[in-house]
């Protein structure tokens, strides 16, 4: 995560109306729209269709680099969308599991 800004608040009477305890603000970068439309199973049908292209035989050498780069970019963000997703499952489970209960 990278922050993009991050702004004081001064602890004055004219902070105080809009903030009433000293804080920090911070400011987060806005997400690629590109980002927002992303899916996974279309992701990794793209994966499929350039694996198929390459196994053709029929590129171009440099089309085999461009189409194997844009292969690994979506792998990638695939293997990064489950890893967050196993996260999410481990903390859901997480909060299912009873406590151990002291005697």
């Amino acid at each position: 995560m990278m922050i993009s800004s991050l702004s004081v608040v001064a602890n004055t009477p004219e902070s105080r109306q809009h903030y009433p305890y000293p804080c920090i603000i911070i400011v987060m970068p806005r997400a690629k729209k590109s980002a927002d439309n992303w899916n996974y199973e279309a992701s990794v049908e793209q994966v499929e269709e350039i694996i198929t292209e390459l196994e053709t035989g029929e590129l171009p050498l440099a089309n085999i680099f461009e189409q194997f780069e844009k292969a690994i970019t979506e792998l990638k963000k695939c293997d990064t969308f489950l890893q967050e997703k196993q996260q999410q499952a481990q903390l859901l489970i997480e909060t299912l599991l009873p406590e151990d209960s002291e005697e």
